[in-house]
């Protein structure tokens, strides 16, 4: 299942491309599994509440766990958080006392485990979800790359965590997970000096630049530019992994 985003730049579009993304994993959700209106909801790792906000506008009721104590604080003080990390927080921790409907864990590594899994599934009382990006493409990073004569080289590899364990044949605590997939294509406006950091900051992801590369990387983002920016057709390739606690 193939989803176009569309969203307008100047309108904060990186927020409301997050905002659309989520809105389609919600759908996802209650396509996989009935929700009721209420339903309490446990995102681990959603320090930056883009999910939790847009599943307490649909009539859930989220809590955020995340470690990041400045991210919980920008937070909406509607929404109720617990700062942990998941790794560490023990199943018998009185914040995880209440059950909730569904534990779901978004586009991160907090869970990267089976023990976490299984942390999942004693935590929530139908349903645990898992969202994996496996595949993360952006072509400028590419063009930008063959233009510098530099070897092109994945951006984001297909993730070498424990996904593989996950899949369908998996069994966490007992329970068989089914794997749902989707696939999430966005364009992406940057300016030339926007799309020349990008570039260096994911080609490099932090080792040194090489001397006088990033004036060279900024002309070729200058070259590349139409109407003053870098357009570039963004796609991910997201595997949900799902179960319910109840289902053996």
């Amino acid at each position: 299942m193939e989803f176009n985003i569309n969203w307008k730049p100047e309108e904060n579009g990186k927020l409301h491309r997050n905002v659309e993304i989520n809105e389609i994993l919600l759908d996802t959700m209650e396509e996989l599994f009935p929700l009721e209106s209420g339903a309490t909801i446990l995102e681990i790792g959603g320090g930056d509440g883009v999910f939790a906000e847009t599943a307490s506008s649909r009539g859930y009721a989220p809590t955020v766990l995340d470690c990041d104590e400045a991210q919980l604080k920008s937070l909406p003080s509607s929404l109720p958080v617990i700062q942990a990390d998941w790794a560490d927080i023990e199943e018998s921790d009185s914040r995880l006392a209440e059950k909730y409907h569904v534990v779901v864990c978004n586009f991160n590594t907090a869970v990267q485990s089976v023990d976490e899994l299984r942390k999942m599934n004693h935590t929530a009382a139908e349903w645990c979800i898992v969202n994996r990006l496996l595949m993360y493409k952006e072509p400028m990073i590419d063009r930008m790359a063959k233009a510098l004569d530099l070897p092109v080289k994945p951006v984001f590899p297909k993730l070498k965590q424990d996904y593989i364990q996950f899949n369908s044949n998996s069994v966490i605590a007992g329970h068989r997970a089914d794997v749902h997939f989707n696939d999430l294509v966005w364009e992406t406006k940057r300016t030339p000096q926007e799309a020349s950091n990008r570039f260096l900051s994911v080609y490099f992801a932090g080792k040194e630049i090489p001397e006088g590369l990033e004036e060279q990387a900024l002309k070729i983002a200058e070259s590349m530019a139409s109407d003053g920016t870098v357009s570039d057709s963004v796609s991910a390739h997201v595997a949900h992994l799902h179960w319910n606690v109840n289902y053996r």
